[in-house]
């Protein structure tokens, strides 16, 4: 089972786990009608262990769950995608996580392994709402620090038993509320033949304030632009490009009046940086008969599905090509 590293927030430990339990083989979720699995590698990120043994790769991706690889399995998440293209890719990416934590993966890791391209992947659904969390605990605010480092990658072992120990708390904690709702439970058949779950979905369903809660929230100008310069000091010591790529959500299919008003604001930070913004809306679904065909069943509001991986990682073949010429 994946555990998230946001479940750490509060623990205010030395060690604040960024990835998973190393060299384990993974539940991840279910979107697609079954649950994706994968084995981590020596890190606990979503990857073949061998990539860490060579000289020289391509691409490090950095993102959410959409590049960890939710929910599908290997090898139709964007990182496999590309390395059946002919790019060597590193997936860092790891689920709930906002863009201080991604940074903070590419600081902890990303010096491990030379790499040519850093592929930073923001997805509008829910970054700024994450980077606000991150935000509030002092584990991560210590990575706006440049020089920070916690030296995770020396941890691995404490980080496997931290993640163990909780596991086996969860799956406690899960086991006592089962028992307690044994008798809810009994009635599970009997919903099950009334459809109770369908009615309520198709009853209660509401066009929910998605302007207010996830688009149109505070916006942290100050501590993204600082995570910015921070990933353009690591490019400029190393010397890798950056590409920024735009992963629009199922809510901006879902609504005629879909409005987002940081869409320009960010935009404009990235490219004042001069860092490459690739627009997936643009060069993607927008060019779609049906957008949300690239979502599970057309209908789950939730991660893309894998013809939606395997028409992204196109795109950055694409571009990563041209940028060759």
């Amino acid at each position: 089972m994946f555990v998230p590293p946001g479940i750490f927030f509060n623990d205010n430990k030395k060690i604040f786990p960024l990835s998973g339990i190393s060299k384990s083989k993974t539940i991840h979720c279910n979107e697609n009608g079954y649950y994706s699995i994968y084995e981590s590698d020596r890190y606990g990120f979503n990857n073949p262990d061998s990539l860490w043994d060579k000289p020289k790769i391509n691409s490090i991706l950095i993102g959410d769950s959409f590049v960890h690889g939710a929910c599908v399995n290997r090898p139709f998440d964007i990182a496999s995608n590309l390395r059946k293209k002919g790019i060597s890719s590193l997936n860092l990416g790891i689920s709930g996580t906002g863009p201080l934590a991604q940074y903070a993966i590419l600081k902890e890791y990303g010096h491990l392994i030379n790499f040519k391209n850093l592929i930073w992947f923001y997805y509008e659904g829910n970054d700024l709402v994450n980077l606000n969390t991150e935000l509030k605990f002092e584990t991560l605010n210590r990575y706006m620090n440049y020089k920070y480092s916690n030296n995770l990658s020396n941890e691995q072992d404490k980080i496997d038993h931290m993640m163990k120990k909780r596991m086996s708390k969860e799956f406690i904690k899960n086991k006592l509320n089962k028992k307690h709702n044994s008798l809810i439970n009994k009635n599970s058949f009997l919903k099950f033949i009334k459809l109770t779950k369908i009615r309520e979905k198709i009853q209660f369903k509401q066009p929910w304030d998605y302007n207010k809660e996830y688009f149109d929230m505070p916006f942290q100008e100050k501590e993204l632009k600082q995570v910015i310069n921070n990933i353009k000091q690591i490019s400029n010591e190393k010397n890798f490009n950056i590409y920024f790529v735009y992963l629009p959500s199922f809510t901006r299919y879902e609504f005629e009046d879909f409005k987002n008003s940081n869409y320009q604001r960010i935009k404009q930070f990235i490219i004042d940086n001069n860092i490459k913004f690739i627009d997936i809306h643009n060069e993607l679904f927008s060019k779609e008969k049906d957008p949300l065909s690239l979502f599970p069943f057309g209908s789950v509001k939730g991660h893309y599905n894998t013809e939606g991986y395997e028409k992204i990682s196109n795109i950055l073949k694409e571009h990563l090509s041209n940028d060759k010429k």
